[in-house]
């Protein structure tokens, strides 16, 4: 099966919508001036077929009797007789008319035809006809009638007037005139309105091709200086026409730079840990064989260098985490496991591992959600972490799990000394630590970021909040 998507550019699409909606357009706009110049046609018509009207009826009136009943209308027919002759072979805007297709005809008083140039209706009673019912209430009356009801060209047109004679009313006259002539003319201008129509819509696509291309070329430049880009590529920026275009090329060259720039603090660092786990590594393990006497100088000196080391490991542990959540797609991993079953076995562990302290825990059976379970894990040990080194011993910890349709949150209270306001903006940045209420020592600094960081993957975030003492930390994640 043949994908047509693969073709639709960017190009094509937009020619293809500039291409209907022009067609859309101008089609709307021919069919109207068609629609419009047929009953202009007919209004033209009927208005000459008026002033004809006058005319024979002048003519009529002018050889009738005053005291006469019925209207004499001898002197028509010889006009109409000498009409039938008439071949005139006129050429009119493409149409030749070499025949008079206009027809006469008269009524008495009571709407019988006393006479009609074509001799098969006369005595037929045309009282009930629109335009004889106006006539003889002495009014202008018209009517158009089909031979075929569904087929608009066999109308024929009639126009009636009153015939009064010494104020009496005598008669009426009338013309009729089919339409058929008429359509002939209009066809012809339907084939000059089409003609117009397929010029306009070719000068429209012209136009909507040039558009297209001044649109599009510099689109298409931009979208292979950054495909160049991701291929690491050094290439300059394209030319591009001023306005929102140059704009964003200028931000891709920045951000490009910045990325750069990113990269290579990243690079340099994830280097450095990696150079610093061999050597940090060799003095804990010497540190471990150095047997010193306690309670003596040297006894306090190793024991601060393996906490040291130590430290500095958990650093480099905790770094090289952090390059690789903020450089990783591991989101297409995600398993589904038993987050309730989860944080039951942590709270269990932080219980054991720190015996005499009071941490609660409020966790509803069979949450399950889809994620990397490690990552979560590490994240909320953090948090936990946070909660047990600000707080006191005798102060409780609360570990909470909570569960809605759109995400589910992990918080951890605690009753310490809390964060101050000036260092809850920055808590989340890298190697920024406030000291240990007990200690007064710093941590890495890095806990908070990676916790951010694993939230961010799973479409969630962390929340602290301290209002004097105590902090409540919210991690959200999103199924």
């Amino acid at each position: 099966m043949v994908n047509f998507k693969k073709y639709l550019t960017i190009k094509v699409r937009i020619l293809l919508t500039f291409f209907l909606l022009c067609s859309l357009a101008i089609y709307n706009f021919s069919d109207w001036i068609s629609n419009s110049a047929r009953q202009h046609y007919l209004e033209a018509a009927e208005e000459l077929m008026i002033d004809q009207l006058i005319h024979f009826k002048s003519i009529v009136l002018a050889n009738t009797a005053d005291n006469a009943q019925q209207p004499n209308f001898e002197v028509l027919e010889k006009v109409v007789k000498e009409l039938k002759g008439e071949h005139p072979q006129a050429k009119i805007y493409g149409v030749v008319k070499d025949t008079s297709d206009m027809q006469l005809y008269f009524t008495d008083t009571q709407g019988i035809i006393l006479w009609h140039s074509d001799e098969s209706l006369v005595g037929q009673d045309h009282s009930n006809w629109r335009n004889i019912f106006y006539a003889l209430n002495g009014k202008y009356g018209a009517r158009a009638t089909r031979k075929v009801k569904e087929d608009p060209e066999t109308s024929t047109m009639h126009v009636s007037h009153p015939l009064y004679k010494d104020q009496r009313l005598i008669g009426t006259i009338s013309i009729s005139k089919p339409v058929n002539r008429l359509s002939e003319y209009l066809a012809h201008t339907r084939d000059r309105v089409l003609k117009q129509t397929i010029l306009t819509l070719v000068l429209f696509l012209g136009l909507g091709y040039i558009l297209m291309k001044r649109i599009v070329d510099p689109i298409e430049r931009l979208t292979a200086y950054v495909d160049k880009i991701r291929n690491k590529e050094n290439v300059p920026l394209p030319k591009l026409p001023q306005g929102e275009l140059t704009l964003l090329g200028q931000t891709i060259a920045d951000m490009r730079s910045e990325i750069d720039g990113k990269n290579y603090i990243e690079s340099y660092i994830e280097g450095m840990t990696h150079e610093l786990k061999s050597p940090i590594s060799a003095i804990q393990g010497a540190s471990e064989l150095i047997e010193v006497q306690e309670e003596s100088d040297n006894h306090r000196l190793l024991k601060n260098i393996k906490k040291e080391s130590q430290r500095m490991g958990e650093m480099i542990e905790q770094l090289l985490m952090l390059s690789r959540l903020e450089n990783s797609t591991i989101k297409e991993q995600f398993e589904k496991f038993d987050l309730s079953e989860l944080i039951v076995g942590l709270h269990r562990d932080f219980c054991e591992r720190h015996l005499g302290r009071k941490i609660l825990l409020s966790c509803p059976d069979g949450v399950e959600f889809k994620g990397d379970k490690s990552l979560i894990s590490t994240a909320v040990q953090n948090l936990i972490n946070n909660a047990l080194e600000f707080s006191e011993a005798t102060q409780e910890i609360f570990i909470e799990l909570g569960e809605s349709k759109s995400a589910v949150e992990i918080t951890v209270t605690d009753h310490g000394s809390g964060i101050p306001d000036y260092a809850l903006d920055k808590v989340f940045e890298k190697f920024y630590s406030l000291p240990r209420p007990d200690s007064g020592r710093k941590s890495s600094g890095l806990g908070l970021s990676i916790t951010r960081q694993i939230a961010q993957m799973h479409s969630g975030d962390v929340e602290l909040k301290s209002e004097g003492k105590g902090t409540v930390a919210r991690l959200m994640l999103v199924p």
